[in-house]
């Protein structure tokens, strides 16, 4: 089954080997299933070309804006939910002034 499996699927990984076994029932090493797979001269799965996530992040960081869901209790005891973005890295967000303006107060 890991013979066939690696054959198939030459994309996968001995863990996600190990993942597909184990939702059949079947308990198997990673470490024996590299051994099976070399023993059949079926290499290890490619490494994809690309960034890492930490390479990518940081070159993706300009666009990030980072949000936050939350509520507030007015002074009449409503309850108003607030949905709160702001660029990443940024010291103040832009486009808040003092006080808002009456277009952005919701009531």
């Amino acid at each position: 089954m890991v013979i066939r499996l690696g054959r198939e699927n030459p994309r996968w990984g001995c863990l996600r080997i190990q993942g597909e076994l184990r939702g059949l029932g079947i308990r198997v090493g990673a470490t024996t299933i590299r051994a099976l797979l070399r023993r059949h001269g079926i290499g290890p799965a490619p490494r994809r070309d690309g960034p890492s996530w930490s390479e990518f992040l940081r070159a993706q960081a300009e666009g990030i804006i980072a949000c936050d869901f939350f509520s507030v209790e007015t002074a009449f005891l409503q309850t108003l939910y607030v949905l709160f973005c702001a660029p990443r890295g940024a010291d103040r967000p832009s486009g808040l002034r003092d006080p808002p303006p009456a277009t952005a107060v919701v009531g």
